[in-house]
């Protein structure tokens, strides 16, 4: 029986063009909220990218300030966020081209 239902599930995540993926890094780049901005922008190319559903992190600008960010459905927001070791972001979607997203953030 487990055998065939591990046959079931990797059928499924095959034939299923939605199944979500989610791409989880740190940075120790400073990165400013409108630069965020910018690159979510950016990912309204989903031949690019992908389907990016979700977006969130913790980072720090150019000031050294820290911040979080929360992407959903098409908006962005930000706010101020205590201290943290390192940026940590996460993006969530469908089909993610993780060499392509990585690189909006080099």
């Amino acid at each position: 029986m487990l055998k065939l239902l591990n046959k079931l599930d990797k059928t499924a995540e095959t034939r299923n063009p939605y199944h979500f993926a989610t791409l989880e890094f740190k940075t120790h780049k400073l990165i400013d909220y409108e630069n965020i901005e910018l690159i979510f922008k950016c990912f309204e190319d989903e031949d690019t990218y992908g389907k990016i559903v979700r977006g969130k992190g913790i980072l720090q600008n150019s000031e050294q300030n820290w911040y979080k960010f929360d992407y959903v459905e098409n908006e962005i927001q930000e706010e101020n966020y205590y201290k943290e070791d390192i940026g940590a972001i996460c993006i969530i979607g469908y089909k993610l081209n993780k060499k392509n997203i990585l690189k909006l953030f080099d």
